[in-house]
């Protein structure tokens, strides 16, 4: 007890241990979402404010007991940013599986030589496994995912902050990617024009015709 007592102000708001405990929090929280481990971040959650509660000038707990109509009205606005948050979550996700589609897609028929883009029945069935090995979701169906969606609305500010990093960084570099595309083949056909006659020409394996 004696302990606890003389703990009391060591995660005062602006000490170090204040903010090493939000970074802490911050990571953990990040992790279990992106992991989709919704329990444990609600505890550590729950944890880190019993520890700003006790141990800090942070009252949360005090602040929700004694506000309950101003804590309510916080809350409401704090449900409605995460369902806004959620609609535009969603279509980054459906987004990011219809992109993977299409890139799997596109290299699954140059791997097999077709150009024209008619699939017969086998080769659709080919495909329909591989995206199922990689776990891309066509048609992606709500229903699916409520577990999901529920987390990015309960968690949105982590959320959010994962997903500027993550998606967003990765979104414009594919993007910056897909801009200088033709440029750099156009600088590696002019590096190699002048050997071009050496090697047979690339062709695309042939279309195998299965009885």
């Amino acid at each position: 007890m004696g302990l606890l007592a003389g703990a009391v102000g060591l995660l005062a708001f602006g000490t170090f241990w204040f903010w090493a405990l939000l970074a802490l929090e911050t990571v953990l929280l990040l992790s279990l979402i992106e992991f989709e481990q919704g329990a444990w971040a609600t505890f550590t959650m729950l944890v880190a404010l019993l520890l700003l509660q006790w141990l800090g000038d942070v009252k949360v707990f005090s602040y929700l007991y004694h506000h309950p109509l101003v804590s309510l009205k916080y809350f409401g606005y704090y449900l409605a940013c995460g369902a806004v948050y959620a609609v535009v979550k969603w279509y980054l996700f459906v987004t990011d599986h219809k992109d993977r589609y299409k890139d799997v897609k596109d290299k699954f028929l140059k791997d097999r030589g077709v150009e024209d883009g008619v699939m017969t029945q086998e080769l659709k069935e080919a495909l329909q496994e591989k995206i199922s090995d990689l776990h891309i979701e066509v048609k992606t169906q709500v229903t699916n995912h409520k577990s999901r969606i529920t987390m990015w609305m309960t968690y949105w500010p982590w959320s959010l902050l994962w997903t500027i990093v993550d998606d967003f960084v990765k979104r414009l570099f594919k993007e910056i990617y897909r801009w200088i595309q033709s440029t750099l083949q156009r600088i590696s056909d002019h590096v190699w024009k002048d050997v071009a006659d050496d090697l047979p020409e690339n062709r695309a394996p042939r279309r195998r015709t299965h009885y």
